[in-house]
């Protein structure tokens, strides 16, 4: 039986990009897990997304400007 594995690699998230991403979450217009769709409206890759979702609070931290209410 052949199986899918997660291969844990570094993507750069820039202020930029955690931004576009919150203007998105902000937004209130869709599921933020929904990443073909916090895709087409952020700009950023599926990588770039995914690794958003997964280190949210990190980036809270290291860009604590960026977050909107």
């Amino acid at each position: 039986m052949e199986v899918e594995i997660q291969v844990k690699k570094k993507v750069d998230i820039s202020e930029y990009d955690f931004g576009r991403y919150e203007d998105v979450r902000t937004g209130g217009r869709i599921n933020m897990m929904d990443i073909v769709n916090v895709r087409a409206l952020s700009g950023l890759s599926r990588e770039k997304v995914s690794a958003i979702i997964e280190n949210y609070e990190a980036l809270m931290k290291e860009y604590p400007n960026v977050r909107k209410e």
